[in-house]
């Protein structure tokens, strides 16, 4: 057995914790992450009310698209009115997924549409 093998296997490993699960990678985005974050807003800015014909989606405003840690998610944070449940935009987008997908696909410049994370900010 090499020396290499043997060190690889005497390292400690540390399981990954549930608590990052949603939050912002360890490391910092690349500008090719970041290019893709701002591709997927523009998309979205333009899709959530237009396409969907839903008025609770129509209301609400793409506050900010974050890398998840994985590579191929993307949390996208979704402001929610004062008037509107949090509860109902939520369902909204969850019958709406397939189709802003298909509108970030069509709009941005990679061979793989990210899978998107939606979560809903009530307003201030």
């Amino acid at each position: 057995m090499s020396r290499r093998h043997s060190f690889r296997r005497s390292a400690p490993r540390t399981p990954p914790s549930d608590s990052s699960r949603f939050g912002p990678p360890k490391q910092p985005a690349d500008r090719k992450t970041l290019q893709l974050c701002a591709q997927v807003k523009d998309a979205l800015v333009w899709a959530h009310g237009s396409v969907t014909k839903d008025e609770r989606l129509a209301t609400c405003t793409v506050e900010a698209v974050e890398p998840l840690p994985g590579g191929n998610r993307l949390l996208v944070r979704i402001g929610v009115p004062p008037d509107v449940s949090a509860t109902d935009v939520a369902a909204a987008l969850a019958a709406a997924g397939p189709t802003l997908r298909l509108e970030v696909a069509q709009a941005i410049t990679r061979r793989k549409a990210p899978e998107l994370v939606y979560l809903p900010v009530p307003g201030r």
